[in-house]
């Protein structure tokens, strides 16, 4: 990034033909100062500079086109986070209504509705910011997402189904068949939430859902 700066120096003491580094804003200058010119001497400075940092104060106008492109960013966490959160509000009602019954109830809510989703919105929005923004659009963009989510998920998936056999919260021992048969619907829905994030029909899609 290019920036122009500008700056003043006061320089009060100087030698005939005394050549003076001037540091200003981490840049160093050369002046030579000539035996005839006053002992004091005012020096205005312009130089542009490439800069090896993310200006963060920005214009009016950058400004509105940073709020558009933080959308991209934050779409990936909160598409995860709302599926997480609408798969967990099934696995509760199923693990309170036919598993296990409301036995530990404040636990099971704090496990599905508050820490699963949180978690594994959180780890896919991380991983997808990193890894396929801004580096794939397109299908391969959405099969690369479907095979991040399968690895992600899949192991918070086989942690939740361990850690049940010892709570027993949601069945687990008695019906290992409800933790297990998840894993293709993982890896489909995040192919899908692949096609929203990076297809230009999924992102007129989310648009008009207000994401």
């Amino acid at each position: 990034m290019l920036c122009s700066l500008s700056g003043e120096v006061e320089i009060t003491k100087h030698q005939p033909n005394r050549i003076l580094h001037i540091r200003d804003l981490g840049m160093s200058y050369a002046y030579n100062m000539k035996s005839e010119e006053p002992t004091s001497v005012i020096l205005t400075l312009n130089y542009t500079t490439t800069m090896k940092y993310q200006v963060l104060i920005t214009d009016e106008q950058d400004a509105k086109v940073a709020g558009k492109r933080r959308a991209v960013y934050l779409r990936p966490f909160l598409l995860f986070w709302l599926n997480s959160l609408f798969a967990e509000v099934i696995f509760l009602a199923v693990g309170v209504f036919i598993m296990t019954g409301t036995r530990d109830l404040v636990y099971k809510v704090l496990w599905t509705l508050v820490f699963c989703p949180l978690g594994m919105g959180g780890a896919m929005g991380g991983l997808i910011n990193c890894f396929i923004v801004d580096h794939y659009y397109g299908k391969k963009a959405a099969h690369s997402t479907g095979i991040l989510a399968l690895l992600v998920l899949s192991s918070c998936n086989y942690l939740c189904y361990n850690l049940d056999r010892h709570f027993g919260w949601f069945g687990a021992s008695e019906h290992p068949w409800w933790f297990h048969w998840r894993y293709p619907m993982i890896w489909a829905v995040g192919y899908f939430n692949g096609l929203l994030l990076f297809t230009d029909k999924g992102q007129e899609r989310l648009a008009r859902m207000g994401l």
